[in-house]
This record gives structure tokens, C-alpha cells and sequence, in this order.
């Protein structure tokens, strides 16, 4: 069985804001597999525990920052879960150790490594690329073989017409207002201070200029 689990995040730079997913598997251990955990809040662990298993490995498939951030505390919620992440680990603007974000005791995925404990149920495989910018680029993406579901994090982007549901209608207003698209385009210069009108039509500006 699989479930997916979603959450806002927004950059606190500036008004951008995006929805984050957390997949879960039960494996035939009768644990689960939790892939990219978001933040542990109160509704995502009594969501959690809803589904009456013990969480047994915790999953980072990345290097990025959004997906990182969380891993630590989510799996101090759960302490007999094994964390696994992503080789090549690395943070920008500096280069910080796993430990500074809570993240201890680690495993290293591996390129289609057959010695994990899901290997029977989840083909792994390292999607990498040498060092472009201020890093490279690593994911390790995954395959449930029984529902045929891939699970990939950065490689694959659907922007969807409308704004997801967990963005909130907040977010999506103050974008409207002064996005991050809106003060690039006025160069610097002071945005007018209009009055936002709560429709669907600002509230799909503001997904379009955040």
C-alpha cells in the first residue's frame, strides 16, 4: 500500500511557495518506507500513526536543502527507524555536515544495491551528475515494483494550471501583490500599493507571479 502526504513550503526570501510530498510504503515486514519526510507536524504523525505501523526506514533520495531539512526532525519521532540518504551529500551556501541537521548514524543508497532490506519490493537508482554550478546534481529514484509507482524528487516537475491545494490562500494573495516575479519585473522600483480583491483570478496570479 502507498500513501503520499503533502505540505506548503514557501522560501522565507521571498513570497515563492510550493507544495513538498512525502510518500509512504508498507513493506511485506509490515513497516513502513518513508520517502522524503516533511516536517513532523502534530497532523502528519497522527496521520502516521493512523496507519497502525511501526516506521522502519526513513529515506533523503537528495541533496537539496528542502528535503534535507526535515529528515532530522522527523526521525527523532521515530528513533528505531534507519535513516538512508542520498551519496554526495553537500548544502550551499556552505558546505555543512549531515550532523548539523540533526541527521546521525546514515546509510549510503546505492546504485541499484541488492543488499537492502526492500530490495524484493523497491528497485533503487542513483541518477547523478558531474558538479555544475555550485554543485552536482544527485537524486536516487525509486520503483515499487507491485503498483508499478516511480518515485523520483527533483527529476521530474509537473507545475499544474491551477495552484495546489495546500498552498494557501495567503500565500497566493501576497504573491499577487509583490512576488518575486512582480519585484523583478518593476527593476527596484516601488510596486503601487493596491488593494488584493480575494478571487480565483488573483489567487491564480498570485500562483503565476510567487
Amino acid at each position: 500500500m502507498i500513501w503520499t502526504f503533502e505540505q506548503e513550503q514557501a522560501l522565507g526570501f521571498s513570497s515563492v511557495a510550493t507544495n513538498i510530498r512525502m510518500t509512504v510504503i508498507k513493506l511485506r515486514s509490515g513497516g513502513l518506507w518513508v520517502h522524503a519526510p516533511i516536517a513532523p507536524t502534530k497532523e502528519c504523525i497522527q496521520l502516521l500513526k493512523e496507519l497502525k505501523a511501526p516506521v522502519e526506514h526513513i529515506i533523503l533520495p537528495t541533496f537539496a536543502y528542502e528535503h534535507k531539512i526535515f529528515v532530522g526532525p522527523f526521525s527523532r519521532k521515530f528513533p528505531q527507524a534507519k535513516i538512508w540518504v542520498a551519496p554526495r551529500q553537500w548544502s550551499w551556501p556552505l558546505n555543512l555536515p549531515l550532523e548539523f541537521f540533526g541527521i546521525f548514524r546514515a546509510r549510503t543508497l546505492r546504485d541499484e544495491d541488492r543488499l537492502t532490506p526492500w530490495f524484493d519490493e523497491i528497485e533503487q537508482k542513483l541518477l547523478s551528475s558531474p558538479e555544475v554550478g555550485i554543485g552536482p546534481y544527485v537524486e536516487v529514484a525509486f520503483y515499487h515494483k507491485r503498483s508499478r509507482t516511480l518515485l523520483v524528487t527533483d527529476a521530474v516537475i509537473y507545475v499544474p494550471k491551477q495552484p495546489p491545494e495546500t498552498i494557501s490562500k495567503e500565500a497566493l494573495l501576497a504573491a499577487a501583490k509583490n512576488g518575486l516575479a512582480v519585484r523583478l519585473l518593476s527593476k527596484g522600483k516601488n510596486v503601487p500599493n493596491e488593494a488584493i480583491v480575494d478571487n480565483k483570478e488573483t489567487r491564480q496570479k498570485g500562483k503565476e507571479l510567487g
